[in-house]
């Protein structure tokens, strides 16, 4: 999605919530790779003014 469409959902009430950056299957990654998906796709967040919600949705569903 945009920037744009993200911030049509924001006013109109919806989360925008962490996902990941690149949405890769997290039991795939080294620790070093998940710590930047995580802590990169949250700093995005706020930056863009979503009030930093603490939701993670797991791409894929894969997680262990």
């Amino acid at each position: 999605m945009t920037l744009e469409q993200l911030n049509v959902l924001h006013d109109h009430g919806w989360s925008i919530v962490s996902h990941t950056v690149s949405h890769r299957n997290l039991t795939t990654l080294s620790d070093e790779e998940l710590k930047i998906e995580l802590h990169a796709s949250q700093e995005w967040i706020i930056e863009q003014g979503f009030n930093g919600n603490q939701v993670f949705i797991v791409p894929g569903h894969h997680w262990g």
